[in-house]
């Protein structure tokens, strides 16, 4: 495709953009008595509503009409019919098969390829019931009490993100705790308190090859069989792994490898066997619904990929700040105690998936953090600030913890937020400058009925959709991340002989090395 600065639609956005680049949100509603209903979108149970935007009906006109140049219901097609959308490696794009019903087929090349994902659903079973039922022992006969998740990046975020959301779903009977730290200070304060004989080690890499996750592994190994005799890791450790040639070569057991497909991104594989941690915190049943949660969204980007389309509409809002506006970050609050981890998780898969080179700006930074916390760090610098920063606010209908005045509370502050961000406070003869707030920032409230498993995998499945629909429309490849890689080969380079490198390089190096 020709460049998409080119289009028809892109030409005008720009021209609409300088028509409404002095207008107030305030105005917006003045001039529009049901603003709040023309720019709200009912969908998936959840209510999205965009009117404390800069936005008009034209300007949504073109953006459906970029959306249609760029060939948008094509290219969601495409991906549902496994073609090799990750053109620079050469593969489909499949992790959203690993929460399809067991009943449906996915035909990737003239084949079904679900009895593959109903295997692993079955052995991630059957293996998590064992361990709770106390039927899979440690080495020494010992019941599991603790599960250590070692992951990194896309092998840990979104698994994190599900276990610590979901506190109040949890099974009793199995602690989790969480290794991605390669300085090694996560694992001291885990083997400080743990014991290896009630422990068992999840270890999570797609290659099973990242040095950082076989050096955590490979200090779990040294302690356990220190502990408790040669071998012992073997009945300690297991791998989730696209590459089970290489966990096995590692010393992982065969009955202890749960594969997933190469298809399957990192940053898009809690879905797959990686969610086994998940299911050893919240139960089978759970972790269906959350499945589940995820799967609904993908029935609607199957079935009505523009109308009522949430994800779609949420990545042409980003498109439009972020190519028009010149919005060069992208703020995200979910208003929930335990949803700490999802603003990280939502940043790798934003900038690793989008950040790439093109004629045109792509990802922007994504930051944000739990409300009311950021409230009290970084919102000031939004309100008064200089910068043009959209802000996604997600908001639960019924308490997250048990405390509904609290959430009441919580709730309160966020529209207050809200409103002040998008309205400012007037300027009048007896505002003081330091007092002025001009508002006219972006608010975005993204309204969930409430906080479960079913409703977290719809919510992590739209954030996935609006970054890959983004990289549709910026016509980009969502779904590398060669970047990473070749920072990955001056480190091996760096490792093999460190006179290697730039001079740069070389001598920070020397520098370190008094240092020590």
């Amino acid at each position: 495709m020709a460049s998409i600065s080119k289009l028809s639609s892109w030409v005008n956005l720009k021209k609409h953009h300088v028509y409404l680049q002095d207008v107030q949100i305030s105005h917006l509603f003045e001039d529009d008595a049901k603003r709040q209903e023309h720019f709200s979108l009912e969908a998936l149970g959840m209510h999205f509503d965009y009117s404390r935007s800069r936005i008009d009906d034209k300007a949504m006109t073109l953006l459906y009409r970029f959306a249609e140049q760029s060939k948008i219901e094509d290219k969601i097609q495409a991906l549902f019919k496994g073609e090799r959308l990750n053109t620079s490696e050469n593969k489909s794009v499949l992790h959203w098969m690993w929460r399809e019903d067991k009943d449906e087929k996915v035909i990737i090349d003239q084949r079904n390829i679900m009895p593959v994902v109903l295997d692993a659903r079955y052995q991630m079973k059957e293996f998590a019931d064992k361990v709770v039922r106390g039927q899979l022992t440690g080495v020494t006969g010992k019941k599991i009490l603790d599960v250590v998740h070692i992951g990194i990046g896309g092998s840990l975020l979104g698994v994190k993100t599900v276990v610590e959301s979901l506190k109040q779903y949890h099974q009793i009977g199995v602690n989790i705790h969480f290794v991605s730290a390669v300085d090694g200070t996560e694992m001291d304060d885990l083997m400080y308190r743990l014991s290896p004989e009630t422990t068992l080690f999840l270890v999570a890499s797609k290659s099973f090859r990242t040095p950082e996750i076989l050096a955590l592994a490979d200090r779990v190994k040294e302690w356990c069989d220190y502990l408790m005799g040669e071998n012992a890791y073997k009945s300690h450790m297991i791998a989730m792994t696209a590459t089970t040639k290489e966990a096995k070569r590692f010393g992982i057991k065969d009955e202890f490898v749960f594969p997933f497909s190469t298809q399957v991104g990192g940053r898009f594989s809690v879905w797959t066997t990686v969610g086994l941690t998940i299911v050893l915190a919240l139960g089978w049943e759970r972790y269906e619904l959350f499945l589940a949660g995820g799967r609904s969204v993908d029935t609607l980007m199957k079935k009505d990929p523009v109308e009522l389309n949430l994800p779609l509409r949420m990545a042409l809002l980003s498109v439009w700040y972020r190519n028009f506006w010149q919005a060069e970050a992208k703020c995200i609050v979910p208003y929930a105690g335990r949803m700490k981890t999802f603003v990280p998780y939502l940043q790798q898969v934003f900038m690793e998936s989008n950040g790439k080179t093109s004629d045109i700006d792509t990802a922007g930074v994504v930051f944000g953090g739990v409300g009311t916390d950021v409230q009290h760090s970084f919102f000031q610098a939004l309100h008064q600030g200089t910068d043009l920063v959209p802000v996604d606010m997600i908001l639960f209908g019924k308490p997250t913890g048990k405390d509904s005045e609290a959430h009441r509370h919580v709730s309160l502050q966020a529209m207050g937020q809200a409103e002040f961000l998008a309205f400012g406070r007037r300027k009048t003869k007896e505002t003081k400058k330091y007092e002025y707030c001009l508002g006219n920032h972006p608010v975005h409230l993204l309204m969930v009925p409430e906080l479960n498993p079913y409703t977290l995998g719809q919510l992590m499945a739209v954030y996935e959709y609006e970054v890959i629909l983004e990289g549709f429309l910026w016509d980009i490849n969502s779904f590398d991340q060669f970047g990473i890689e070749f920072g990955k080969e001056v480190y091996r380079r760096l490792e093999e002989n460190e006179g290697l490198g730039e001079p740069s390089t070389r001598i920070s190096l020397a520098k370190l090395q008094e240092l020590s």
